[in-house]
């Protein structure tokens, strides 16, 4: 869990880089996702930035959506690879499916206060676990820690709904002309790419050292690539 709570916070640098106390919310992303990527202003690319760059290769696992790909293949490519949604997991199945995307903002709207609770609680005491029967550290709206051991794997009726709801929606944005059209899929893979090559003129073309965390903050201009995301368990509650 602070892994993945080091990898989503610190490694990507959201909180220092957009100056802001949160993540950005569900609304906020889904906002940016069905605007005109034209019309995109800077704050908003940051948001999708933030989500298709750095959150997602850690919600749905590297080996789905990692640099390699998104630099060459828009999200909307298919290919014969397997996926964790059972659903496209067939040949050409693309690289990010509704599915994925519907699961991904769940966690946001799911653990985000969670997160940074666990978050802050490392950056004030350092050296200490975090309290593991405080429940500002363990609850969250849509799960049960107990996980496996109560119905649907942790997630409440509640949760489930919800996923559902935003599931139905991301199949609702996938059938627009935004995305039908590749427009949308060009812009994020574009907007990946070019965060890539910035960042590896700004390393000098070589690899990064194991230290590279401890470089200086990014601008809003040039978010922070550490190349160290965690993929996160599904069953993380």
């Amino acid at each position: 869990m602070y892994c993945f709570i080091v990898s989503l916070v610190i490694f990507t640098g959201w909180w220092e880089w957009q100056e802001k106390e949160g993540l950005p919310t569900v609304e906020e992303i889904l906002a940016c996702m069905k605007k005109d990527p034209k019309e995109l202003a800077d704050e908003e690319q940051a948001v999708l930035l933030w989500f298709y760059f750095h959150f997602l290769p850690a919600a749905v696992g590297k080996d789905n959506w990692n640099r390699e790909i998104f630099v060459e293949h828009r999200f909307t490519d298919t290919h014969d690879k397997k996926t964790n949604d059972p659903t496209y997991a067939m040949k050409g199945c693309m690289y990010l499916t509704p599915v994925m995307h519907a699961y991904a903002l769940w966690m946001i709207e799911n653990y985000s206060e969670q997160w940074i609770n666990i978050f802050k609680f490392h950056e004030e005491n350092p050296k200490q676990r975090v309290p593991q029967k405080d429940e500002k550290y363990k609850c969250a709206p849509y799960t049960c820690r107990d996980g496996g051991s109560i119905q649907f794997g942790g997630w409440t009726t509640t949760g489930l709904d919800r996923f559902n709801a935003i599931k139905e929606e991301m199949t609702k944005f996938f059938e627009s002309e935004t995305v039908k059209s590749g427009a949308f899929p060009q812009f994020i893979k574009e907007l990946c790419a070019e965060t890539v090559k910035r960042n590896t003129e700004k390393d000098g073309g070589g690899k990064q050292s194991s230290n590279a965390h401890k470089r200086k903050r990014p601008t809003a201009s040039e978010p922070e690539d550490d190349g160290s995301l965690s993929s996160v368990d599904a069953g993380l509650n």
